[in-house]
């Protein structure tokens, strides 16, 4: 089987919190676009050439990098190309309640328009592809409202919570669809979070979204027959039918197209040619709000003290909605870190002909020895 031989993609995981920081409550992201280069570079499915795929993961992530990476792919695709450019990672609103993307060393306070990644540069960047077909992909929080399409008529303020949160309004949709084929999909509405779940039959406990689980499967060709090509109204419905399913229909991916159906890669990836398919039946588990995927260690057993206080921050964790979880920092009392406890000296004596009294000792001496413990 050839290559897939015009086809481009840029695929980003940033890994960082919504301050623009690294985050292990995010190594998702990460997990994202390495999975999906690894779908789009097999020989056996999408066949793109690995070559002209680019990733970014984490420190590569900048504002500077993401927009490089743009601009070198725009140069080298050509009018008959496909581009793919996958974000997963973070999202804000700027003080006019506008959505920007949060590109690695982002912090919080500093202007969007200038060090984070806007609608305006986000429109400007893609404007310079002057290719057949681009496809934009979008995994993080405020994502949703690219779309007019409604999935779910039930949920009355759907079309409102959709045009709330654009990463691109309608106008710049219409101007970067004119000529070309474009379509822009979001991994979930502006009120619902994204979900994480691991692939059973990859052997770790690693996280991806399930909105990249369903485009991966979708890429796959699972189910598929015909010509050996997949469609990008493959990846749209097949990526919503398995987000909605694994999610029990809490999380709602949505799209805008822009063109006529076109296809987006080859297909080789069902069960007869021996190639896994991730995220087949029971293989995507524990759909759950993206989450810390190392958890704390878990505690020793210890001997509660006295005095002893314990803080636990809940952090906000933003990625397709406001999902709550507890990144606990350190519970410190003295020298206890985690639940390991350093205890000093401890004299331990003998009180002899003594009465305690509200407390107090009294009429007693202490006789003893020293005994150094250390218990956790």
């Amino acid at each position: 089987m050839g290559d897939f031989a015009n086809a481009y993609a840029l695929l980003i995981g940033t890994g960082v919190n919504a301050s623009g920081r690294p985050d292990p409550v995010y190594n998702s992201t990460i997990n994202d676009a390495n999975w999906l280069s690894e779908i789009l570079t097999d020989r056996k499915r999408c066949a793109y050439k690995p070559e002209q795929v680019t990733k970014l993961l984490g420190p590569e992530t900048t504002r500077e990098g993401i927009l490089g990476a743009m601009e070198r792919i725009s140069s080298e695709a050509n009018e008959d190309s496909t581009v793919i450019i996958f974000f997963s990672g973070h999202g804000g609103r700027d003080k006019n309640n506008k959505t920007f993307l949060i590109p690695y060393g982002y912090q919080d306070g500093q202007d969007p328009a200038t060090l984070a990644i806007d609608a305006k540069c986000l429109k400007g960047c893609l404007a310079k592809f002057e290719v057949k077909q681009l496809v934009l992909l979008i995994n993080c929080c405020h994502a949703a409202g690219v779309t007019e399409t409604t999935f779910t008529p039930t949920l009355s303020s759907q079309k409102e919570q959709e045009s709330d949160s654009l990463v691109l309004n309608e106008s710049q949709i219409k101007y970067l669809s004119n000529g070309a084929g474009f379509v822009i999909m979001s991994s979930s509405l502006a009120n619902e979070v994204s979900y994480t779940g691991y692939l059973k039959n990859e052997g770790s406990k690693n996280r991806y979204s399930a909105f990249t689980i369903g485009i991966g499967n979708a890429l796959s060709g699972r189910g598929r027959q015909g010509n050996g090509l997949v469609y990008v109204t493959d990846l749209t419905s097949k990526c919503r039918a398995f987000v909605e399913e694994k999610t029990n229909n809490k999380q709602h991916p949505c799209f805008k197209l822009c063109c006529d159906d076109f296809p987006i890669a080859y297909y080789h990836g069902d069960l007869s040619t021996g190639v896994a398919v991730l995220g087949v039946g029971d293989d995507f588990a524990e759909a759950e709000p993206a989450e810390a995927e190392a958890e704390p260690p878990t505690p020793k057993r210890v001997r509660q003290q006295p005095n002893m206080t314990t803080t636990n921050y809940i952090g906000k964790m933003n990625v397709g909605g406001n999902a709550y979880t507890g990144d606990m920092n350190n519970h410190v009392t003295g020298n206890l870190h985690f639940g390991a406890v350093n205890n000093g000296p401890v004299n331990n004596g003998t009180v002899n002909s003594g009465t305690v009294i509200n407390g107090k000792v009294t009429g007693g001496t202490i006789n003893g020895g020293t005994n150094n413990s250390r218990w956790g």
